[in-house]
């Protein structure tokens, strides 16, 4: 196989592994969002219920963070076969202008959606665990990993956005 066809080949595959990294993040999303849904829901009416939720939505998060990593390191690598002889340049293109967006809130969106989805899913569940608290060792161990769930939570926020904002200095410096 000459290089090129193996390079096209290449690139086809990986390009395909990021769509179906983004419809595996879509799904995380939208299971967490059910199931925020479902625990909140029957938690209103059922003691500790809804404390399970902060620590589902910690692992949902981490899942989330690692699979949008993922993609990136894909999206690098990609890069790396854009030159005149391919013709290929979204991937720069996109690069080159998505700091230049007219929607800015300090954060990547792409961080501060699911992160503060996570976080404010999580944030109402302990509300409403908190509202039908029975003191028990069950319901304060719970409590206590819900709230080391939410500062997981956080810390995965900042470790996302610290990794998207380094990532695209270090290619600028470059």
């Amino acid at each position: 196989m000459k290089p090129t066809e193996y390079n096209a080949q290449e690139f086809e595959s990986l390009r395909n592994e990021i769509i179906k990294r983004i419809e595996i993040r879509q799904r995380l999303i939208y299971t967490t969002i059910t199931l925020s849904g479902l625990i909140m829901g029957f938690g209103i009416t059922t003691i500790n219920l809804s404390f399970i939720l902060p620590p589902l939505a910690f692992a949902l998060s981490l899942m989330w963070a690692q699979n949008d990593l993922r993609a990136l390191q894909i999206s690098d690598y990609l890069q790396s076969f854009e030159n005149d002889k391919t013709k290929l340049g979204w991937i720069t293109y996109y690069k080159k202008i998505q700091g230049k967006s007219s929607f800015k809130v300090g954060w990547p969106v792409s961080i501060l959606a699911p992160g503060s989805m996570f976080f404010l899913m999580s944030v109402m569940s302990i509300g409403i665990g908190i509202s039908n608290f029975h003191c028990s060792v069950l319901s304060w161990s719970l409590i206590i990993l819900d709230f080391l769930s939410l500062v997981g939570i956080i810390l995965m926020i900042f470790i996302a956005k610290k990794q998207r904002i380094s990532r695209r200095t270090e290619k600028q410096n470059k």
